[in-house]
């Protein structure tokens, strides 16, 4: 009997633990601990419910929701926090993949100077987008010019924002992005001398 004790105990202690909350107050609470910056306390939350659909289906948009708001209000920052989460947490969705894109950029865009984890890590997302997509967003042409110019490499930025404007054609889209193009212009023409011009 005393060798069941501990297998027992165990028992007990499994059956008297408490479930994971319904979705939707699960949700509020993870985008609750995002927003305050404990990524890993919403990991835990996730975990054991990360494979069970009807928790996914209802968590995801209401993350990708708080997201898009923050984006829009040109909080890039608390929108990557989010997003970051997402494609951690549903590798398989492209929107929060692309839009963790965009919002990385425009946390780049704010700084002075290029901060090297971003740029690896938008490097890496930059390659995963051109894998799978097949037609990738011309916007992904302008971020990769400005990742080369972070690089210190004004020949393949230069490559990167013609296709970028071949594409483009200043057609209507993201406002937020836009307002960069002329920028990468304007540093690309002030560093003409640096890759023999144009």
């Amino acid at each position: 009997m005393r060798a069941l004790a501990p297998t027992l105990s165990f028992l007990l202690v499994a059956c008297t633990a408490a479930p994971p909350a319904a979705p939707e107050p699960l949700a509020a609470r993870l985008l609750e601990e995002l927003e305050a910056g404990r990524a890993d306390s919403a990991r835990e939350l996730f975990e054991p419910v990360s494979d069970r659909t009807e928790y996914r289906e209802k968590i995801y948009p209401v993350l990708y929701g708080a997201a898009r708001t923050h984006y829009a209000d040109g909080d890039a920052a608390r929108a990557a926090a989010l997003l970051r989460f997402l494609h951690e947490s549903y590798p398989e969705a492209s929107s929060a993949r692309e839009a963790l894109v965009y919002a990385l950029f425009l946390e780049r865009a704010a700084l002075e100077a290029p901060d090297p984890t971003r740029t690896a890590e938008l490097g890496a997302l930059l390659d995963e987008l051109r894998r799978e997509a097949d037609a990738a967003p011309v916007w992904l042409d302008l971020i990769e010019a400005q990742q080369a110019l972070d690089r210190g490499d004004p020949a393949h930025a230069r490559t990167a924002y013609a296709r970028f404007l071949a594409d483009w054609e200043r057609r209507p889209g993201d406002a937020r992005l836009t307002v960069y193009v002329d920028d990468i212009g304007r540093e690309l023409d002030g560093r003409g001398g640096e890759d023999g011009g144009r």
